[in-house]
């Protein structure tokens, strides 16, 4: 994958190995800007992380990552935020 490249969503269950935190991070931020989690959805945790195969923290911390380097705060709140 180029640098910068962001992962395509398919293919990693039958590649066998888990997304890292990096994709995880790129995967979110696509989905956010191409409409696939129209403004006002509820990302939970716990069901992103079951869908890509990792853990809740990886899922939080790719969450808390858009937020503070892209300046999402006012997309994309944790649930301390409410």
């Amino acid at each position: 994958m180029a640098v910068g490249a962001a992962p395509s969503d398919h293919g990693h269950e039958l590649a066998g190995k888990p997304l890292s935190g990096e994709e995880i991070f790129h995967l979110l931020a696509r989905r956010t800007t191409d409409g696939s989690y129209p403004p006002g959805t509820r990302l939970r945790d716990h069901r992103l992380a079951v869908e890509f195969g990792v853990s809740r923290t990886s899922v939080r911390e790719a969450m808390q990552r858009l937020q503070c380097v892209w300046g999402w705060s006012r997309c994309i709140r944790t649930a301390s935020q409410r």
